[in-house]
């Protein structure tokens, strides 16, 4: 499941911080490791974003864009 949110802000990215989440690694190994939600925060053009996100969640950018009328 993604959760996505569109804010209009200048968010200070340099005190990015993020949650750890304890997933089983390998499945059904029994054995449970910590790993960051996320593993950096960082502003780029949106034809940039569109290359290095995940085809499925390309949508939501172009979502964006359009809301912001640059789509």
């Amino acid at each position: 499941m993604v959760l996505c949110w569109l804010v209009e802000a200048d968010i200070d990215l340099g005190r990015f911080s993020n949650n750890l989440m304890t997933l089983e690694t390998p499945t059904v190994s029994g054995r449970m490791g910590r790993f960051a939600e996320c593993d950096r925060a960082t502003y780029m053009p949106a034809d940039l974003a569109m290359r290095k996100i995940l085809p499925g969640q390309r949508g939501f950018v172009a979502q964006a864009l359009n809301q912001l009328g640059a789509g």
